[in-house]
């Protein structure tokens, strides 16, 4: 499993802990940025529509992987 944070539609894993390539399952959680710190919504309240689910073929090679989310 890898984690990366979106940041004006911007989104970059590690090097060395990027995904795996093949087949894999995509899962989205997107929040409106207005968190509260020390508190379970650190991150803010989940977007109404979320969690956006897809599956795709990631490149095993180095490189970049685009996602659209329509909401």
């Amino acid at each position: 499993m890898t984690i990366a944070e979106i940041h004006e539609g911007r989104y970059e894993t590690d090097y060395g802990k990027g995904v795996v390539g093949g087949p894999q399952k995509i899962l989205i959680e997107a929040f409106d940025g207005n968190g509260e710190p020390g508190t379970s919504l650190m991150l803010g309240r989940p977007i109404p529509g979320g969690p956006f689910r897809t599956q795709a073929d990631i490149p095993k090679e180095n490189g970049s992987f685009d996602i659209s989310v329509q909401s």
